[in-house]
């Protein structure tokens, strides 16, 4: 989520001070605010020290690793932590499905492009723009679901749901038209803006894992938005709208 200076500000946690100073350079003819740690704990305490639009993570780092990391910022800054991008020389099919289920929002193997690493930056952080959650209606109830357009928060059956900034879009693109079909294609154009790099195993691990985060709070049968229903082509919104 952005934070309230206009200027976006982007933390790089990266082992390696050679590849940090790659992404810094990759990041320095923008307009960015660009903070630099490399262990675990220093990403912890700068976060909470001071709000982060944009995480560039690397998993291995020492201390805490990226994965327990991504683990505490959902649960100690709610809907305020920073959308997280992993970039890290682990390439790997696992790699990258775990990071994304974890509430990655991209994932950029080292090496890589700095023109491609700033596009896809810039992609991350319009998509996680509050602006983009702005509509006619701020909030909206199917059932027991309450989604706060404006506030950026949901609630099922009263209790808060924690999303990071892709589920919120998902969610977001999802209910406005429950019932509709949503192709794979189709949502990547909406949330990914085209961006078609592994695109199944990207909408898969992120709409999984918004189950999950949803069912952890309503079941199946008082969930009023009931879910998502795959298949190799398609994936399907059932708008259950329980009175």
């Amino acid at each position: 989520m952005l934070a309230q200076d206009v200027t976006p500000r982007i933390l790089i946690a990266q082992t390696d001070p050679e590849v940090a100073a790659v992404i810094h350079n990759s990041l320095a003819k923008t307009n960015f605010k660009v903070d630099a740690v490399f262990d675990g704990l220093e990403v912890i305490n700068t976060v909470a020290k001071q709000p982060h639009d944009l995480l560039l993570l690397d998993p291995v780092l020492p201390l805490i690793d990226g994965l327990d990391i991504l683990r505490i910022l959902s649960v100690n800054t709610k809907n305020d932590r920073p959308a997280v991008i992993m970039v890290t020389t682990q390439n790997e099919d696992i790699d990258r499905i775990v990071a994304l289920e974890m509430g990655a929002e991209d994932y950029i193997a080292i090496p890589f492009n700095p023109r491609e690493l700033l596009l896809r930056v810039k992609i991350v952080l319009r998509r996680c723009s509050p602006i983009q959650a702005k509509d006619k209606n701020d909030r909206m109830e199917i059932g027991l679901l309450r989604i706060e357009r404006d506030k950026r928060r949901v609630f099922c059956a009263e209790q808060e749901i924690q999303l990071t900034p892709i589920q919120w879009s998902l969610l977001l693109t999802l209910s406005s038209s429950p019932g509709q079909n949503f192709s794979r294609k189709s949502l990547m154009e909406q949330i990914w803006r085209g961006d078609e790099r592994d695109k199944d195993r990207i909408v898969d691990a992120h709409i999984a894992r918004l189950l999950r985060q949803t069912h952890s709070h309503c079941t199946w049968r008082r969930l009023s938005l009931s879910g998502m229903i795959g298949t190799p082509n398609k994936l399907w919104w059932v708008g259950n709208q329980a009175k």
